[in-house]
């Protein structure tokens, strides 16, 4: 039982895993921290939002992981913006 408990919870953060940087490629730059500040919402609240843990978007926010595709277009509709105002590749 406390093993499915654990597969529950740790499948929040599942999206943002499967796209680590370290693997698969550059991280892409984010004005997360800066968009989340001006709506005065805090990493708890954001996450709460998107349905993903406060560890998620720390770790988005750090690029440390990139988004999936259905998150990110999930982050830029909660702040009214498109992904690439939000998401940026560190090189292009």
């Amino acid at each position: 039982m406390d093993a499915d408990r654990g597969l529950r919870r740790g499948s929040r953060n599942l999206r943002c895993q499967l796209s680590n940087p370290q693997t698969s490629g550059q991280p892409m730059r984010n004005r997360l921290p800066e968009l989340r500040h001006k709506q005065g919402l805090s990493q708890e609240k954001l996450a709460d939002m998107l349905g993903v843990s406060r560890q998620t978007i720390i770790s988005i926010e750090k690029g440390r992981f990139d988004p999936s595709l259905p998150l990110a277009f999930q982050i830029a509709a909660t702040f009214g913006l498109r992904i690439e105002d939000i998401f940026t590749p560190t090189e292009l």
